[in-house]
């Protein structure tokens, strides 16, 4: 049985530096607390701002400039150790990325902290400072030069240790303080087993809980399953909230078997699990009833309480439901019983419906895949895949099953393997959408600025900066 006997508070800041990459900025940084972010500077704006109403409403205008300060101090640092690095390289030209994290994590429980700090460059470690032994590691052999400098500078080195072990810490717990009644806050999924066809795992699905301090995991007869069972990453959702799934291949189950399953997720803070049973009736999925129609079986014990409002827009119908609220278009019929005289009205316009997806990119840390998502479609006849130069790729790729959503829309999904590609690569790579019935695609970039992390993309802290050089 897992549990959860302590809680972890972490402060985390990402910088990053990227040259040949136009319109986007130079330098970007950023703060996360617990995985949420506070704060945000980057070379456009140059100026630190609060990303959340505790931050702005607990510090004022003397702490925002010296932040300020320091973010405009590391923004020129990190423009001479990007050149610096180009050089240990022998590159010239092309698309470049630094990247640096440091911070610090706190239990509440027992006090322990601990501190971390490494840079990178073009998605590779190059230093790390190593808290227990006060060294710096240089995992590159260009790296070498620069961890023998550091090294040397024994006053660095007691700075870092003192931010990293007292200051950090102290900051991580006023800020914890600051944003209690949000940060502390849990939130319980809506847990459901989905499945595509009868021959297809059963997918366990939550979404909407926090913290993102959460497990998932299939049992049987009581007893947790590691053969058979696929745990997907932990995702996070639009609204601030995370969503995760666990797969079980249920191909040499026998139906009498089923009864001896359940899926368990559990809570950080949260005493209680929450116990699905593997029932056939409770799960839910799409089958093809005729060639025009496909019709969702869902639980008996589910009630369902969305109303589905109906869009009348240049003579065919749409509809775009989120998070179970339908939202409803500028030229909407006023006359909505028009839309419901009568159960064949009903059936011509279901097959009329078309609503397009939300389509983001989701990855869990920079070396896990990036997962292109697409949420709230309508029909589930629809395909996605990843193309490079335009060409569609079949190695690297793992595509998701389509799967229903809560409100009779549908999600799926596809994972690229980046891996093997190189941040001056990413380019070249897109993610396309494609929905029966409807003549454009919906490409999506491979693009660092436009993926949605819980680890955080950039980052932000002023005092201790490092040269490379």
């Amino acid at each position: 049985m897992f549990s959860f006997s302590t809680v972890t508070h972490s402060l985390k800041y990402f910088q990053t530096a990227s040259s040949g990459i136009p319109g986007l900025p130079e330098f970007v940084s950023l703060g996360m607390l617990d995985g949420v972010q506070m704060v945000y500077y980057d070379s456009n704006i140059r100026k630190v701002i609060p990303k959340q109403d505790w931050m702005a409403e607990n510090e004022g205008p003397e702490y925002w400039e010296r932040q300020t300060q320091a973010s405009i101090g590391a923004e020129q640092i990190f423009k001479v150790n990007i050149e610096t690095a180009k050089n240990r390289f022998n590159q010239t030209g092309g698309v470049h990325i630094a990247q640096r994290m440091f911070g610090c994590e706190w239990d509440n429980e027992t006090a322990e902290v601990s501190g971390y700090y490494q840079d990178s460059y073009d998605g590779e470690d190059f230093i790390v400072f190593d808290l227990k032994t006060e060294t710096w590691i240089a995992p590159k052999p260009q790296a070498v030069i620069t961890k023998l400098k550091w090294d040397n500078n024994k006053a660095s080195i007691a700075q870092w240790k003192n931010y990293l072990t007292q200051v950090c810490p102290e900051w991580l717990k006023k800020y914890v303080d600051y944003g209690r009644s949000s940060l502390l806050r849990t939130a319980l999924p809506s847990v459901s087993l989905l499945q595509k066809t009868p021959s297809s795992p059963v997918s366990c699905h939550a979404t909407g809980f926090y913290p993102d301090r959460a497990m998932m995991f299939w049992r049987k007869d009581g007893e947790e399953l590691h053969e058979d069972v696929d745990r997907g990453e932990i995702l996070p959702n639009h609204d601030g909230t995370f969503q995760m799934r666990a797969d079980l291949n249920i191909s040499s189950v026998s139906p009498e078997d089923w009864r001896r399953y359940d899926c368990v997720f559990q809570l950080s803070g949260v005493k209680e699990d929450i116990i699905t049973k593997l029932d056939q009736a409770e799960i839910r999925t799409n089958r093809e009833t005729s060639s025009d129609v496909t019709v969702f079986i869902i639980a008996a014990v589910v009630v369902v309480s969305l109303v589905l409002i109906i869009i009348i827009v240049i003579g065919f119908v749409v509809y775009k439901t989120k998070k179970g609220k339908s939202e409803k278009s500028s030229q909407q019929n006023s006359d909505t019983s028009s839309c419901i005289s009568d159960d064949s009205a009903k059936e011509s316009d279901k097959a009329l419906m078309k609503a397009l997806p939300s389509v983001s990119l989701l990855q869990k840390t920079p070396s896990s895949p990036v997962s292109c998502h697409a949420t709230g479609f309508y029909p589930d006849r629809a395909m996605m895949f990843w193309r490079k130069d335009g060409e569609e790729l079949h190695e690297d790729v793992d595509r998701g099953e389509i799967l229903p959503n809560n409100d009779g829309t549908f999600q799926m999904r596809a994972d690229l393997n980046i891996s093997s590609v190189s941040p001056e690569d990413w380019r070249r790579y897109d993610c396309v959408f494609q929905l029966s019935g409807v003549k454009e695609d919906i490409i999506t970039k491979l693009d660092k600025a436009e993926i949605r992390t819980n680890w955080g993309k950039t980052g932000i802290r002023g005092e201790l900066f490092g040269l490379l050089c």
